[in-house]
């Protein structure tokens, strides 16, 4: 088709028609997810310790132990079957997600037929996002920025990537823990964040994971367990998703160009700035 040259008037005008075309884009991401798959009964969620517990210097071994099947998990590629609610929108799809170390992260929402509703890639701190069905594009953005412009909160890819693996954080510096009972520790890091770990059947594992903006549980056991992910903002439930995980493979070779979009050379730039304005999923704020 012959593209059509305009004046900056037509531009303006076509620009802020965009930005209402982003927001609707947004809106019928979520019906496409809604539609895409039917779901599961959710299992009870697990109910993670809490108040001030008693001191538990000897949490080395026990984390170590719980941590032995996810600890050195360097790639994780997986189908995921998503429910739950992104503030007042109710989500239920399937996306394809691969991670890496470090920070290495691709999702793509999949649609009941033809492209991905959106496939957003990231590596070395910059992020790209593509609406292909919209032709939309925003580029070289720290992906922490694009998650919150879409949920209300910041969540890196190494987040992400553990929260899959069954690590549920990267306890980077463990530096205290606490006791609840004879079957619960809490491990806690230097910044903040705490890894809630349960002895079951004589054997440690990993139920859970705090943080100042997150929670995470881990609400079955097995090899691959389904995710509970609590995102909050302000003091308030701003969302919580189901992640149920399948066709899992660990620590298959994951090359630079798995977290590199191909963008089309016609596709029109989108801005932080219009998604942010579009509010979270598509909802304004």
């Amino acid at each position: 088709m012959q593209r059509v040259y305009q004046t900056d008037a037509q531009r303006e005008r076509r620009r802020r028609s965009e930005g209402r075309g982003t927001r609707a884009a947004w809106r019928g991401l979520v019906l496409l997810l809604t539609l895409s798959v039917a779901g599961a009964c959710a299992p009870k969620p697990v109910t993670l310790p809490s108040g001030t517990g008693v001191p538990y210097p000897g949490f080395n071994e026990p984390l170590a132990a719980a941590t032995a099947s996810c600890r050195d998990v360097r790639s994780i590629t997986a189908e995921l079957g998503l429910s739950g609610r992104v503030g007042r929108v109710k989500l239920r799809g399937r996306a394809l997600v691969g991670a890496a170390v470090p920070d290495g992260i691709r999702l793509e929402a999949l649609a009941p037929f033809g492209p991905p509703v959106f496939v957003l890639a990231a590596q070395a701190g910059r992020a790209t996002l593509l609406l292909p069905r919209d032709d939309r594009v925003l580029r070289d953005t720290p992906p922490d920025q694009i998650v919150e412009a879409l949920t209300g909160v910041r969540i890196d890819p190494a987040s992400l990537r553990s929260a899959l693996t069954g690590c549920g954080i990267a306890l980077k510096s463990p530096v205290a823990a606490r006791g609840y009972g004879q079957a619960w520790v809490a491990v806690e890091g230097a910044s903040g964040e705490t890894l809630f770990l349960e002895l079951i059947d004589s054997a440690w594992r990993v139920r859970g994971a705090r943080t100042p903006v997150f929670t995470i549980t881990y609400d079955e056991l097995g090899p691959v367990r389904p995710i509970r992910l609590t995102i909050r903002g302000a003091g308030e439930v701003a969302a919580e998703v189901r992640l149920r995980l399948s066709q899992v493979e660990i620590n298959t070779e994951l090359g630079p160009e798995a977290f590199d979009v191909q963008v089309p050379a016609d596709a029109e730039p989108l801005t932080l700035e219009e998604l942010r304005e579009a509010g979270a999923m598509g909802e304004k704020k």
